[in-house]
């Protein structure tokens, strides 16, 4: 390296400067260093340090998604699980319900057909008790004595 400059004075200015907040440039290294040190001398240990000083970095975006992912695959499954214990009770009291109203359906059914043949016999006899009275005793004579009583 060139006028004396080492990599580790580079590495201590770079530190110096992290530690303080400042963005660690070549133009900042090299003020922090009195201005001495060619660009290129100080570009080729700054890229070191950064090499060795680069922040951890964080998980692919493809790993935070397949986390998430499986993640809210979890609460989902928990969440329809949890609603469907809470709706099985509902379930088999409706399916309860229906089943007893289908029941009633039937009886009710077979009811209205017992009403309606009972019905088709009292017309019919009804029609029968018509022909078989005739005119003249249905309607009573003014010339008997009771209606003159009357």
């Amino acid at each position: 390296m060139a006028r004396g400059i080492t990599q580790e004075q580079v590495f201590a200015a770079a530190q110096a400067l992290s530690s303080r907040g400042e963005s660690v440039t070549i133009a900042n290294v090299r003020r922090e260093l009195g201005d001495t040190g060619s660009f290129s001398t100080i570009h080729e240990s700054l890229r070191t340090w950064r090499e060795e000083h680069r922040p951890e970095q964080p998980p692919a975006i493809s790993e935070a998604l397949d986390a998430v992912g499986g993640a809210m695959r979890k609460v989902w499954s928990a969440a329809w699980g949890a609603a469907q214990s809470a709706l099985s009770s509902e379930r088999e009291s409706l399916e309860a319900a229906r089943v007893q109203m289908a029941t009633e359906r039937t009886e009710l059914l077979a009811e209205i057909g017992r009403l309606e043949a009972e019905l088709e016999t009292c017309t019919e006899a009804t029609k029968t008790k018509t022909k078989e009275t005739s005119p003249a005793e249905s309607t009573p004579s003014p010339a008997t004595p009771s209606a003159a009583a009357g």
